[in-house]
């Protein structure tokens, strides 16, 4: 039991920090992309 609950919370540390670096990198993704739409 200890070692699925060490597992699952890996998983979920894991997760939050993708979800950290992918959202940073879809803001400056959005930013560099907003000055060429721009008319």
């Amino acid at each position: 039991m200890r070692g699925s609950w060490h597992l699952i919370y890996l998983m979920v540390d894991i997760s939050h920090m993708v979800i950290r670096l992918t959202q940073r990198r879809y803001l400056l993704f959005l930013y560099f992309l907003r000055p060429c739409h721009t008319d």
